[in-house]
């Protein structure tokens, strides 16, 4: 056992919602344990937290890349006991100052700033104690994570570094059109619209997401 990693070495599991570009045959030669799980973010972590064997979890969407440091910081964030996420950074973020606004938001550690994009690091018990993701959210699904979370142990914590997410979809669909998208799906769920209409928002905004 590797003491670089928090209770051990780690288990990759890639849950796959039905890709069709040759994603679990290339994690499993990297070594990856793969499943197959009906499409839906929260459908999908929740499967791959069912097969863990370890006593925290990270979850990290595809695309998305941790720091090349993870195992410290998870370490680090393991000491405190807490759950915890990354800020974020856009892979061009270099080329819209939009961009690098909503990267230095996200170092605010309050709830309105977090989003599934940041990865998610949780111990097993308490994740499963608040039922873990709730698969009837099809939209904001880590957000209600984090705030449910910060309830149960009373913080949330924040970790130095960044997470690299991808930028594509502000560069194809615009960037301040997207974001108003976002502000109005996050207004409407804070306003207990029922989660098919953010659905649709989000379908006529993105069509070809």
């Amino acid at each position: 056992m590797s003491d670089e990693w928090p209770g051990g070495n780690p288990q990759v599991i890639v849950v796959d919602g039905g890709s069709t570009d040759g994603t679990p045959d290339l994690a499993r030669k990297m070594g990856a344990t793969v499943i197959a799980s009906a499409p839906g973010r929260a459908r999908q972590m929740n499967a791959g937290a069912a097969i863990a064997n370890g006593s925290w979890l990270y979850f990290l969407h595809a695309d998305t890349l941790p720091p090349s440091n993870l195992p410290m910081h998870l370490r680090a964030a393991a000491q405190k006991g807490l759950p915890a996420c990354f800020s974020v950074h856009f892979d061009r973020q270099s080329e819209s100052w939009w961009l690098r606004l909503f990267s230095r938001l996200s170092k605010f550690n309050v709830d309105a700033f977090r989003f599934g994009d940041q990865s998610l690091f949780v111990h097993q018990q308490d994740f499963k104690d608040i039922g873990g993701y709730r698969e009837e959210f099809l939209l904001l699904e880590g957000h209600d994570m984090v705030v449910r979370l910060r309830k149960r142990t009373g913080n949330f914590n924040l970790m130095d570094q960044a997470v690299t997410t991808s930028s594509r979809r502000y560069f194809t669909y615009g960037i301040v059109f997207t974001q108003l998208i976002f502000l109005l799906i996050f207004t409407c769920y804070k306003l207990s619209i029922p989660h098919t209409t953010l659905l649709s928002i989000y379908r006529w905004a993105f069509p070809h997401k």
